[in-house]
């Protein structure tokens, strides 16, 4: 069975784009992204976040980068 931590590791080894909370929400069904990442992190992975913004709304949001494996 993939997990959704599974799946989100995998994006984020296959994309150079990273992953924010809508597109896990879209891709994965993943409603608690902050919470698989910080699993991750607690597996060993070495996971960077980024602020960005949403042009049209103003919103701020995260998205996630893979920068290492354990």
């Amino acid at each position: 069975m993939d997990t959704h931590k599974n799946k989100i590791l995998n994006f984020l080894r296959e994309t150079n784009g990273g992953l924010s909370s809508w597109e896990a929400i879209t891709h994965f069904r993943c409603t608690r992204l902050a919470a698989r990442i910080a699993d991750l992190k607690d597996d060993g992975f070495r996971i960077e976040t980024t602020m960005e913004r949403n042009e049209i709304k103003g919103t701020r949001y995260a998205r996630y980068f893979l920068l290492g494996e354990r």
